[in-house]
């Protein structure tokens, strides 16, 4: 009985995760959610609301549309949902997924 509660509720909170229309491959949340400030592949720099990112030209991409993008994807403007490491006060992104404009990481 209590298994059958636990498969119910965690049926119910990935529903809720991707409620907001996102594709299964998207994680239920991110490490940090914000909208590109500016980018520049050929530097390996990314910067999300005001914050400076070290970005490898390998870095995953995800779109709504599509697993492993382009990371030409990338924009000024982009909602993006991250995942990062901290070498000492350098941030790497581990990988981006592009985002709707109206997603809020709750």
């Amino acid at each position: 009985m209590n298994r059958n509660i636990v498969m119910l509720l965690l049926f119910l909170l990935g529903g809720i995760a991707h409620a907001a229309g996102l594709p299964d491959y998207y994680p239920v949340r991110f490490e940090k959610v914000g909208v590109i400030d500016d980018v520049n592949i050929g530097a390996g720099k990314i910067i999300i609301n005001d914050k400076l990112y070290q970005l490898g030209k390998d870095t995953p991409i995800n779109s709504l549309s599509r697993k492993g993008d382009s990371i030409a994807r990338l924009k000024r403007g982009a909602n993006v949902g991250i995942t990062f490491t901290r070498y000492g006060r350098v941030r790497a992104v581990t990988e981006v997924w592009l985002l709707p404009s109206y997603y809020k990481q709750r």
